[in-house]
């Protein structure tokens, strides 16, 4: 007995590392040692390094894929969701990342996505043979067809097995060959010491975009268009619970998940870890609208018709650094966006302001200057995990700072851009009180006594908070009165930093200023005046004219 097992465990190490060196094979030793390994996959009592030190994992983890008898594959899905977990045997797991290395070899290697996807792949990925390479093809006919609204080429339950592909491939780098030979540098360098494993050195990868090469940046960004349309693994892994509870029926891909996340993040029961990596999320999202599917499809007009120039100037695998989504909040400000992509955009402007991360124009502009002049609030809004800036209990600290000292900034050495930002993110909130949380915060009864009746947006209920601030103050509340006065402090210095550009955009401001009234009465007192001086002149010199015929 003792004889045969050690046989047993002598042809497991020898398989092991036949299979370990796969591709230096001789062609008949390799076509045997693929046949087993497929043969493994269907039969998992035949994979002998697995099921030797994955039993009691399985009868933990997997009573329900028992119970329902369910096949190897299903078997082997589960432990892969399941490695993670603090409980896992570290030898089980070991055996489960051994299959899901060698797997990666060979399409085949995968019984179950070989049969969901093998009618796509041989219409679509002809000629590819590993399974990081049909992931790749499969993910991209995925990706550009949900991008440009086109429907799906590849079948849903294809699509299915695919996302469960593309989960397991964003858990590893090691399982992501492309991706670790492209960024071989970087995680060297600027991921140097961080493990392999759980995500860690995909999202390090994903929080120093501007510290990638060109190879590595391109390809990482490929990446984070795969976590939004098709599946995100450490989204899944961090919000597994809120997930359940709050998008249980929602759509697994074209990031209906992350939306959903977004939605609920700010209700008392959700969880903060979770909310934490949403915000994470949206920070890497406002990137590029590209990574933002709700946004995209209720922008796609206005991004035809205000922001073309900038989509058309980069190319399609090129992170745009936050410049179409500015590009809507500017048009924003000036009250000329759909009414759809006006809401998302409100949605972005509101966050931006608990996180200055989510207005990547602003962070490139007022790098220099948060370190100079607003040092204390950014430490103490940094999460020490990783150092990416998330909002300290919602209360936007940086943002503030930058508010406040503005005038300062604005005369500092090389601070002229970053004023100028902040300055745009003042004259938004000033369209709608809703998108400057603070202020919405301080001013809700106010906004409940006096403005109910009046409907958000275009100034309207910004309006009519002013003409109490100055008809009727003692009648607010002090928190209200105090910091409502500083913003319209800050608003008239906005105008002088930056100034409307054209004449429509004066127009525009005015027509939507609470203060349009008083504007339009001076500037028609102005005009009155130059058309008096104008007739007054012109009868003096016409006057002149007959003394002189005279």
């Amino acid at each position: 007995m003792f004889l045969a097992l050690l046989t047993v465990v002598r042809r497991t190490k020898e398989l092991a590392c036949l299979q370990d060196n796969y591709d230096d094979l001789e062609d008949d030793c390799q076509e045997i040692v693929g046949n087993i390994t497929e043969n493994q996959d269907t039969y998992l009592e035949l994979d002998n390094l697995v099921m030797k030190s994955c039993m009691p994992m399985i009868k933990k983890f997997c009573k329900e894929e028992i119970e329902e008898d369910a096949d190897a594959e299903d078997v082997m899905d589960c432990l892969i969701e399941n490695k993670h977990d603090p409980s896992m045997d570290e030898k089980c797991a070991a055996g489960v990342e051994h299959h899901q290395i060698i797997s990666l070899q060979d399409f085949r290697f995968s019984h179950k996505f070989k049969e969901a996807c093998k009618e796509n792949v041989m219409m679509y990925c002809k000629g590819r043979k590993t399974k990081f390479e049909v992931v790749t093809c499969l993910s991209e006919h995925v990706r550009n067809d949900t991008v440009i609204d086109r429907k799906h080429r590849i079948s849903k339950v294809c699509r299915k097995q695919l996302r469960f592909e593309v989960l397991q491939r964003g858990e590893k780098i090691d399982l992501d060959p492309q991706l670790k030979k492209a960024c071989r540098e970087e995680l060297d360098t600027v991921c140097s010491g961080v493990e392999h494993g759980n995500a860690k050195a995909i999202e390090c990868l994903k929080n120093h975009p501007k510290k990638l090469g060109p190879e590595c940046s391109k390809l990482v960004f490929l990446r984070e268009k795969d976590d939004v349309y098709i599946g995100d693994f450490k989204l899944k892994q961090a919000c597994a619970g809120m997930i359940k509870t709050y998008c249980k029926t929602v759509v697994q891909e074209n990031g209906e998940v992350m939306h959903c996340l977004q939605k609920h993040k700010d209700e008392a029961e959700f969880d903060r870890k979770c909310r934490a990596f949403v915000i994470k999320r949206q920070v890497i999202q406002n990137q590029d609208y590209r990574l933002n599917p709700s946004l995209k499809r209720s922008c796609k007009l206005d991004i035809n018709k205000f922001c073309l120039d900038l989509v058309q100037s980069e190319k399609n695998d090129v992170e745009l650094e936050g410049k179409v989504i500015n590009c809507l909040r500017k048009q924003f400000a000036v009250n000329r966006l759909s009414r759809d992509c006006n809401a998302e955009i409100k949605d972005v402007i509101k966050d931006a302001a608990l996180n200055y991360l989510e207005d990547p124009v602003l962070a490139k502009a007022c790098e220099g200057v948060i370190e100079s002049f607003c040092s204390d609030e950014h430490n103490r809004a940094l999460q020490s995990e990783n150092k990416v800036v998330v909002t300290e209990d919602g209360k936007g600290a940086v943002m503030e700072c930058l508010k406040k000292n503005i005038k300062v900034i604005k005369s500092s050495k090389n601070g002229l851009a970053c004023a100028k930002e902040v300055a745009r993110t003042i004259q938004e909130a000033h369209i709608d009180v809703g998108v400057d949380p603070l202020l919405h915060t301080a001013c809700q009864q106010d906004l409940s006594k006096h403005c109910g009746h009046i409907n958000p947006g275009n100034g309207r209920q910004m309006n009519c908070l002013l003409i109490e601030l100055e008809d009727r103050p003692d009648g607010m509340s002090a928190d209200c009165r105090n910091l409502l006065s500083k913003r319209k402090d800050l608003w008239e210095f906005s105008v002088r930093v930056a100034p409307p550009e054209g004449f429509g955009e004066i127009y525009e401001q005015i027509s939507i200023s609470p203060a349009k009234n008083y504007i339009l009465s001076i500037m028609i007192v102005v005009l009155g005046m130059i058309f008096l001086v104008g007739i007054t002149c012109g009868r003096v010199t016409k006057r002149a004219k007959g003394d002189k015929r005279k």
